[in-house]
């Protein structure tokens, strides 16, 4: 409070004399309005700087770890952003290694690029070829569509009963 009291000589000189005072008030909030800004901005900018630091390196961190895993992914950041922003909204707990791999795989399979193996990983083997049932004509009369398909890959089993379907 002791702030705002007028000295007594700029008091006994407002009310006749207000263009000489008035400046001098002014420029008195003006000096403190200043040194409490500069004050601020000492005590204020080392911890915003450090903070921002700090969540620049984990940034850089989190990149390098999602792109050593999917370097094929490295020219679509902005694909790569969309679908974790999207992954992290319906997944908040999900942990990183969770995040990364499904991202991943998101943009992968939207983008048409191939997965690439896990960093580190033996490479798969490969597939065994698929064996083809033998053929069976057609019993005269039944209605049945054919042999069960001979896969355990659930997306062929639905696209062999679509082709069946269409003859």
């Amino acid at each position: 409070m002791e702030y705002y009291k007028l000295p007594d000589d700029l008091a006994a000189r407002l009310a006749t004399e207000p263009e000489q005072v008035l400046p001098v008030l002014a420029a008195k909030v003006h000096q403190a309005i200043a040194a409490g800004l500069q004050k601020t901005l000492r005590e204020q900018i080392p911890g915003v700087v450090q903070s921002l630091n700090s969540a620049q390196q984990k940034n850089t961190e989190a990149k390098k770890a999602f792109y050593t895993r999917w370097p094929g992914l490295e020219k679509y950041e902005t694909q790569v952003l969309q679908a974790g922003t999207l992954f992290r909204q319906m997944n908040p707990k999900a942990t990183a290694e969770q995040a990364i791999e499904t991202i991943g795989k998101i943009v992968s399979e939207s983008l048409g690029i191939p997965i690439a193996p896990v960093a580190g990983a033996a490479p798969a083997a490969p597939a065994a070829p698929a064996k083809a049932a033998p053929f069976q004509p057609a019993a005269t009369g039944s209605g049945g569509r054919g042999p069960a398909p001979a896969s355990d890959n659930e997306f062929e089993t639905i696209a062999e009963d679509l082709l069946v379907g269409d003859k």
